[in-house]
């Protein structure tokens, strides 16, 4: 009988946690040989609550969008030949690092929306805002927050009154 051994390799596999257009898990990877070789790939989630959920099963394409996915849940990737044999070519848990995205620059005055995420709700998040000169100007958020996506929108206002247009920088730590 025909099996799976070491001749299919990964060669990447990548987890996105996202925001926009809809929340999620964007997953994507490469094999070698690629899908047309194989009866395809099975995918599946272990969510961070610990269920256990297939997403795929012998699905040719090499990406997927996991709507209910967030961060720490973990997704595991196999090979499956046409006779139903799998072999597990790796696991990839969905993390985010800090990131930072903002809707148009540079600030003209009124609404701006800033995109951000952080992978852990442990520590503190502080995004500042700062003039050219490097003085902190406002504190848009600081403090705690959820590990994932977020999306403010601020209206040009800190404690210190109204932002003129100009050139500004955001720092997220």
């Amino acid at each position: 009988m025909f099996a799976i051994s070491n001749a299919v390799s990964l060669q990447a596999f990548g987890t996105q946690v996202v925001a926009e257009p809809a929340a999620g898990v964007r997953l994507s990877w490469q094999t070698q040989p690629a899908a047309e070789d194989l009866a395809g790939y099975e995918l599946v989630a272990t969510r961070a609550s610990g269920v256990t959920q297939t997403l795929l099963m012998r699905a040719r394409e090499n990406t997927f969008f996991d709507p209910s996915g967030s961060v720490g849940d973990r997704y595991t990737l196999a090979a499956v030949n046409m006779f139903g044999d799998k072999i597990v070519l790796g696991s990839q848990t969905a993390v985010v690092a800090l990131a930072l995205e903002i809707g148009h620059a540079p600030y003209a005055g009124g609404d701006l929306e800033v995109s951000f995420a952080s992978s852990s709700s442990r520590e503190p998040l502080r995004l500042s805002l700062f003039d050219v000169a490097g003085r902190e100007v406002g504190r848009l958020v600081d403090g705690a927050m959820a590990a994932g996506a977020h999306k403010l929108i601020w209206r040009g206002q800190t404690n210190a009154g109204s932002i003129r247009s100009g050139l500004y920088f955001l720092r997220l730590r």
